[in-house]
């Protein structure tokens, strides 16, 4: 019994000694940390899209052009992401209105998840009036602009995302193709001129 006594005083004091010891140092986690995206050099292309208008895009992102309705989808597959231009031809006076009021009824459609909408009017170098919008939370379309000739052309382009913008880890992604859409932009040529 003595020797029972024994086993149990040590077990006793290993138990303890591990626990007073061990307590010393306080549990501190890791920051969480994200992958480091690098994207190669942009190289851009010039893209025709029949007579109607012209643009470069970075060479990045496979392109497919709808001769029909002069759309053009430029995808980036790496990236998981994807813009889409789409082209309307002005028949009317009134049609313009309606094509401005359709596109802020798309925009419209993500107040449901987004934190905020900045609309910002800008002039492009070439000075081609534009309307840019950015929304900001955990929406699928982040960026998107519109712009016209005020007589034949409305062009609207919008980023997409396979995945909602959740959280800063894909952030990069997201300023890196907001570049490549102000491109788009600021390069833009209607019918050639």
């Amino acid at each position: 019994m003595l020797g029972c006594l024994k086993k149990q005083r040590i077990n006793f004091f290993i138990v303890w000694f591990i626990l007073v010891f061990s307590c010393n140092q306080g549990y501190k986690p890791k920051p969480k940390g994200y992958n480091q995206i690098q994207f190669p050099e942009k190289k851009f292309e010039q893209i025709k899209v029949s007579n109607k208008y012209s643009f470069k895009k970075n060479t990045q992102a496979n392109h497919k052009i709808d001769n029909e309705r002069f759309w053009v989808t430029l995808k980036y597959e790496k990236l998981k992401a994807e813009i889409l231009i789409t082209h309307k031809e002005i028949l009317k006076n009134k049609e313009l209105d309606e094509f401005i009021q359709e596109s802020y009824k798309l925009i419209g459609r993500h107040q449901i998840k987004a934190e905020s909408i900045i609309e910002k009017r800008v002039v492009t170098p070439k000075k081609k009036h534009a309307v840019l919008f950015e929304i900001n939370g955990e929406v699928a379309s982040p960026y998107q602009f519109i712009t016209t000739d005020s007589s034949k052309n409305f062009l609207r382009a919008a980023l997409y995302l396979d995945n909602p913008v959740a959280n800063d880890s894909i952030m990069p992604i997201v300023e890196y193709l907001k570049n490549d859409v102000n491109h788009i932009l600021n390069t833009l040529v209607w019918n050639g001129r």
